[in-house]
């Protein structure tokens, strides 16, 4: 079986490449795939780590540009090899993750309108599609709910990943029927086991690296560790609301310290060139705002999906605005609590039974927010049990995104 996967990949957002990583190890043990991904940035290494064939889609390098190849004087040989994979391809992916949402779209830009490209060009080439694990939004204007329509209505299999995102669809006039709800794909990852083999290494030396990473930074073994995600939302709540948040998450996080005695790891979930997009950028800035810095510590690299599960194996908790940091860590069975600033994330932790381990940023709510990080963290072991017990069901649950390409498109 020819497969095409076109989403976020090769962005250097550890939630796209959990994703792929678990839907090919899924089609490889059911149908023994051969996967190709559209990449923003393909190379040998990312083939040979994900153990895929990439090659380069048609996403420009600015925003503010129309997609490479779609003006004049632009090469077109990309389009041609995008064009050969869809027509060989059994099923065209599309997805995973919030993809569907309108923020610097406009015509012949934004990654919503570069779906409605490959939809139609399934559509052309008779090639079936697949809509996999996609989060969809509320906040799109009229222009963008059309498209939406457009491609759910055309796709052969719809899956999301939370039932408020199956809502949406329905209210779109997506019949309610042909929607798949099912867990998040990076639920699937597995707990780092040392006798196995991940990516291009064993587990056991997925996890010395990690080791060597923490040693390298001093981290304080007597204190518990606690991984934070930070992200920028600078392109959403303008400039004074992204510093606002800024100052409350220095607050939030001064006060775990405080209140716990632990020390904090600042884990990228995703890096790259464009600062407002490397949570190492915003990391730098909270933690410029603190008052317990000396309780800091920041991973500098950018890391494999691997690493990052192996890093987060070896903390006590997370704090996160990141819904995959979340998912990550509970993969390792680490407790989370989740910093709600989007539906997102939101709709995650409603889905796992974990609503009350969200916390808010506002200033009124700061007591309240620490008290619930330090409930976490200091909750034996053992009372967790019920939850890891939980994302276990969940991990099984999702092998049915590929089990649907044999159910409803009879491909084996």
């Amino acid at each position: 079986m020819k497969v095409v996967l076109a989403g976020d990949y090769g962005t250097r957002n550890l939630g796209d490449q959990g994703m792929l990583a678990v839907l090919r190890e899924h089609l490889i043990e059911r149908h023994d795939a051969e996967i190709t991904v559209l990449s923003r940035d393909p190379s040998p290494e990312y083939e040979r780590l994900y153990r895929v064939r990439a090659i380069e889609d048609f996403h420009p390098t600015e925003a503010t540009s129309w997609f490479r190849g779609f003006r004049r004087g632009d090469s077109r040989e990309h389009l041609a090899a995008i064009t050969d994979a869809v027509r060989e391809a059994d099923v065209l992916v599309l997805g995973g993750g919030r993809m569907f949402f309108d923020y610097r779209a406009s015509f012949m830009r934004g990654n919503l309108a570069a779906y409605v490209q490959l939809s139609s060009l399934a559509h052309f080439l008779d090639t079936p599609v697949m809509l996999f694990a996609l989060s969809v939004v509320s906040e799109t204007n009229g222009t963008a709910r059309d498209q939406v329509r457009y491609i759910a209505e055309g796709a052969d299999i719809v899956t999301v990943r939370e039932l408020p995102s199956s809502d949406n669809l329905a209210e779109l006039g997506v019949d309610r029927e042909r929607i798949h709800v099912l867990p998040d794909p990076t639920l699937g990852l597995p707990f780092l086991d040392p006798e196995v083999s991940y990516g291009l290494r064993s587990g056991a030396e997925w996890l010395a690296d990690a080791d060597e990473r923490l040693s390298s930074l001093e981290i304080d073994a007597e204190r518990p560790l606690v991984g934070v995600n930070v992200r920028d939302y600078a392109w959403r709540d303008g400039v004074e609301g992204q510093e606002r948040s800024e100052t409350q998450l220095a607050e939030l996080l001064d006060g775990v310290v405080r209140s716990t005695g632990c020390g904090l790891l600042f884990i990228p979930q995703r890096t790259g060139e464009v600062a407002e997009l490397d949570d190492r950028a915003m990391a730098k800035k909270v933690v410029a705002r603190m008052q317990e810095r000396a309780a800091c510590r920041a991973i500098e690299d950018a890391l494999t999906i691997w690493q990052a599960l192996a890093i987060y194996r070896k903390t006590n908790a997370l704090v996160s605005m990141r819904r995959h940091g979340l998912t990550f860590a509970l993969t390792q069975q680490v407790p989370v609590v989740s910093i709600g600033m989007d539906e997102n994330t939101d709709h995650l932790m409603s889905s796992l039974g974990l609503g009350e381990n969200t916390v808010s940023l506002a200033p009124e709510r700061l007591e309240r927010s620490v008290e619930t990080v330090r409930r976490v963290l200091e909750t034996p072991a053992d009372a967790h049990r019920s939850l890891f017990a939980h994302v276990g069901e969940c991990a099984a649950r999702t092998r049915t995104y590929a089990d649907l390409l044999t159910e409803q498109l009879g491909l084996a």
